[in-house]
């Protein structure tokens, strides 16, 4: 995809976020029972970053753990949604694709329904490579996201997003190995008509 048009489509991406942010919240406050898989991935004392974090619900699943985490987003009205919500807990309006966070810093990194926002393929490998920076050594990655069986779907309205092809899976794995990601674990479910759910847990 050429760049300029992917990058158009980002930002159109944010824009429609803002425009639908409460409408879009109200549907994301509670945790779907896939979700719970995440809890074993946490430890007490850990510090955890939720790239595309939204209205920070994932911290619901979180509640009782004893963690430092930090949830990012690009559409502003999410982040002001969440801040709302969860005063006690940091979000920032960031770029997923120049994160601005040391090297080394999280013990895990959570990119939930992130992948299919995102219309280029080398936009979703440099978050895979940001997403590898700022893990500390033995960090885990989270990768959670919806696929389509019937081809690359890309959607105008209300939210632009496209769905990852069945084949674009192995792919996403294929480029964590290359970053020297281990892959740790890939569990697959049906969760809709038609549509895959596939969680990949990977270690840097």
């Amino acid at each position: 995809m050429d760049k300029d048009y992917a990058e158009y489509l980002l930002n159109k991406t944010r824009e429609d976020y803002n425009l639908i942010a409460e409408e879009f919240s109200m549907t994301r406050w509670d945790i779907w029972s896939e979700f719970n898989i995440f809890r074993g991935y946490i430890k007490d004392g850990d510090r955890v970053l939720d790239i595309g974090c939204g209205n920070g619900r994932l911290l619901k699943l979180l509640k009782d753990k004893n963690i430092d985490y930090i949830g990012v987003d690009n559409s502003e009205k999410l982040i002001n949604l969440a801040k709302e919500k969860y005063p006690q807990n940091r979000f920032l309006v960031a770029d997923s694709l120049n994160l601005p966070f040391p090297e080394n810093y999280f013990d895990e990194v959570f990119l939930i329904a992130v992948l299919h926002n995102v219309p280029s393929k080398e936009f979703r490998l440099q978050i895979l490579k940001e997403a590898k920076r700022v893990l500390k050594q033995d960090g885990i990655l989270i990768i959670k996201n919806t696929e389509e069986p019937k081809g690359f779907n890309c959607k105008n309205g209300p939210v632009f997003s496209c769905h990852l092809r069945y084949d674009d899976l192995p792919q996403i794995i294929s480029k964590l190995k290359k970053y020297k990601f281990t892959i740790a674990e890939i569990a697959t479910d049906n969760i809709f008509s038609g549509e895959l759910s596939g969680i990949i847990k990977a270690q840097k």
